[in-house]
């Protein structure tokens, strides 16, 4: 169901992606990576929120300045034939692993989904069997879509990040 992939990224294209997605600007680095608030995780009015910043939306029509240093190394490993849309979710600790609802990312269509882990901590991705997909850093999983999953906070970071990748 699931297939895992451990040091998904060079270890330098890791490093770098790391840094523009998790660590604190300096004046001396390229232009931060600008996220956007989103109350709500699954739906407006869940009780949750996050950040993201969206690389690539196909139905939007939104190309992000950043998608070719952040989305560039990822797709570089990834065989597809369409990216629907790609994204970095930042999620904060809230003192607790929050569950955030099963969902379909597109549940019109068939598609793929490539979660790439950026840091390691004690969030994951759950499905609806129980089967977790632990936050390791460098690590990718790659999953049919059409399987219900949920995202699950962290205790153990200040943030936890991924890149999604929603693909045919």
């Amino acid at each position: 169901m699931v297939e895992t992939i451990p040091d998904f990224l060079h270890p330098e294209q890791h490093a770098l992606l790391h840094k523009r997605t998790c660590e604190e600007y300096r004046s001396l680095d390229p232009d931060p990576l600008p996220y956007v608030y989103k109350p709500g995780i699954v739906s407006s009015g869940d009780g949750y929120f996050f950040f993201y910043h969206r690389l690539l939306d196909r139905e939007a029509h939104v190309i992000s300045e950043f998608y070719h240093d952040i989305g560039g190394p990822v797709l570089g490993k990834l065989n597809y034939n369409v990216i629907h849309r790609m994204k970095v979710n930042l999620y904060t600790n809230t003192g607790s692993q929050d569950k955030h609802g099963f969902h379909i990312d597109m549940p019109w269509m068939q598609h793929r989904i490539l979660l790439y882990c950026v840091n390691t901590n004690n969030g994951y991705t759950e499905f609806e069997d129980g089967t977790k997909l632990p936050s390791i850093a460098n690590q990718a999983y790659i999953f049919d879509g059409k399987h219900k999953h949920q995202s699950v906070s962290q205790t153990d970071t200040d943030i936890r990040v991924n890149v999604n990748v929603v693909f045919t």
